[in-house]
């Protein structure tokens, strides 16, 4: 499995391809990640806003995951959201700095588990 981030907005659209079906289209991406075990990818969806908070969203961020062609295909996303409000931002950031005093450092949280996808796999 090849993860092809980004698809650059001026380029979506090459030859009546349509770069944005990244399942059909992987080998066409600007960058694709040969999957090593040990290893992740991250990134940012989000453009600074020059004061130290979320801006607008990078349309160089455009990303999807190419097909399996064979072996196992391991996912693990860590989805970080950010409220557009600053006010609500801080309130959350300190709940949660709260919450992780409350709990203690070896302490993991109800609220932080994603029961649904905890222990996801597929075999293909």
């Amino acid at each position: 499995m090849k993860t092809p981030p980004p698809c650059c907005p001026q380029s979506l659209i090459q030859d009546d391809v349509d770069l944005r079906d990244t399942r059909r289209h992987c080998d066409k991406g600007n960058l694709r990640v040969k999957p090593r075990q040990g290893t992740a990818v991250f990134w940012y969806n989000y453009l600074p806003d020059g004061q130290g908070w979320v801006g607008d969203v990078d349309d160089y961020s455009l990303h999807g995951g190419c097909l399996v062609t064979r072996g196992t295909k391991w996912i693990a996303n860590n989805w970080i959201n950010v409220d557009p409000s600053r006010a609500r931002q801080a309130l959350f950031q300190q709940e949660m700095a709260r919450l992780a005093r409350e709990g203690g450092a070896d302490s993991q949280p109800e609220w932080a588990l994603d029961r649904a996808y905890r222990d996801a796999r597929v075999e293909l």
